[in-house]
């Protein structure tokens, strides 16, 4: 149960008028909890509270997020999800950086803009949590001092340039707000290699694999920094990579999580996990298709439950494959 509480910025800046949706937004953990609660199979990742009740640059920020991870934490919760990175996804508000921001007051924006989320991302006053040494601060504290992962979406989207731009502090520059995200993770990365042990690093987890997947250089320079990555709605790129997939879990096996990011109510639902577990475990570079909504998806295996396959240099250690679909997430969590 991944909470998405910290979306309740959106009510706060007035982009979400419902009532109804507002409460939702703002009792989401409460409402993941008491759900959780009711299956011994189900368990909560919070969101900090601190996104949306407490402007970011108070004194007493950090404090305030430490006692939110240590209130979850007693309450149950197995660690955390954010959305620091998340600057472009329909609607608008959904844009958590921007609605942040504006929430804020880092920005300004005109009452009738009809984005003012993305209007937001363009100014050159606009923060990137995962570059504050204030969320560092507590991403220390939840990783190391309470043991706890963080599911983090700390980049975005790939976009069209000229659909969604994003001022960058690091160059002073405007650019598409996937690329910007994707620096400032890798910043993020060796800050967390400097100052976190390994354990720690891995328990910050880097949602949907980065969406490095258009730069392979970028995703093993984020791997070598120790942090942790999930296969989520990243099924095409996982079908792709056959023996070379390998090489990956040779060096990275404990940093790669099993997620899908589907719904228990797709009507793809069992097709998308046997076209996960064909690539994880099916022959290397045995090709099958599987049928989805938007046409037939070509995957090949990687064979990672085999240490050597004939014919593919790269070797994997014993138990890779039940350490991907499952042992690195209970280990993270602290339950295995």
């Amino acid at each position: 149960m991944l909470s998405l509480e910290h979306y309740a910025v959106a009510s706060h800046t007035g982009d979400i008028e419902d009532p109804l949706l507002a409460w939702g937004f703002e009792n989401l953990n409460t409402i993941y909890e008491l759900a959780a609660g009711s299956d011994p199979n189900l368990f909560l990742f919070a969101s900090l509270s601190c996104w949306h009740d407490t402007p970011f640059g108070d004194p007493g920020w950090v404090d305030a997020r430490k006692a939110d991870a240590d209130e979850w934490a007693a309450a149950g919760a197995l660690g955390f999800k954010d959305h620091i990175g998340k600057a472009r996804h329909d609607p608008d508000y959904a844009r958590w950086l921007g609605t942040w921001n504006r929430m804020n007051g880092f920005c300004t924006v005109e009452p009738d803009d009809p984005t003012p989320s993305q209007t937001c991302m363009t100014q050159d006053t606009v923060i990137y949590p995962a570059l504050e040494p204030a969320w560092r601060e507590v991403l220390v504290y939840i990783t190391e001092t309470l043991g706890m992962p963080v599911l983090t979406h700390a980049t975005t989207y790939p976009s069209d340039p000229e659909e969604a731009l994003c001022h960058d502090p690091l160059t002073g520059l405007s650019e598409e707000c996937g690329a910007v995200t994707r620096s400032h993770l890798l910043e993020l990365g060796h800050w967390a290699e400097q100052n976190l042990p390994s354990a720690s690093r891995r328990r910050i987890v880097v949602a949907h694999l980065g969406f490095f997947f258009e730069d392979e250089p970028g995703f093993m320079e984020l791997l070598d920094t120790g942090l942790s990555v999930d296969t989520s709605a990243q099924l095409w790129v996982v079908a792709a990579l056959g023996c070379n997939g390998r090489a990956v879990m040779a060096d990275h096996g404990e940093q790669i999580l099993f997620g899908t990011d589907i719904k228990t109510d797709s009507g793809y639902f069992g097709e998308t996990y046997a076209a996960y577990f064909h690539a994880f475990q099916g022959g290397v570079d045995d090709l099958q298709t599987f049928q989805f909504w938007d046409g037939p998806q070509e995957v090949v295996g990687m064979d990672l439950d085999t240490p050597v396959v004939p014919g593919c240099p790269y070797d994997v250690p014993a138990g890779t494959l039940q350490r991907v679909l499952r042992d690195n997430a209970l280990e993270i969590v602290g339950a295995l």
